[in-house]
């Protein structure tokens, strides 16, 4: 991925011959995968950590009351 950005470089800011018709192309291919990088890099780990905190802090942890096993109960131990 880092070699097709650099690639684009050139294109994107028009240096060459009959870059003016592949210009646009070149600008939407390069911000299409820095944004994508960005998102994979930086905001999707950032969302993940958050809502595993979140599911974390909530009152029963990881699961919820209903999907709870039956109580154990101590040997001896009146029902």
């Amino acid at each position: 991925m880092l070699l097709a950005t650099l690639d684009l470089v050139p294109i994107a800011l028009g240096f060459g011959e009959g870059t003016e018709l592949l210009r646009p192309l070149a600008l939407v291919t390069l911000s299409g995968l820095s944004v994508g990088t960005l998102l994979t890099l930086f905001v999707v780990p950032c969302l993940y950590v958050s809502l595993h905190a979140l599911v974390a802090w909530r009152p029963g942890g990881r699961r919820s009351r209903k999907h709870e096993g039956p109580s154990r109960r101590e040997p001896g131990e009146a029902s």
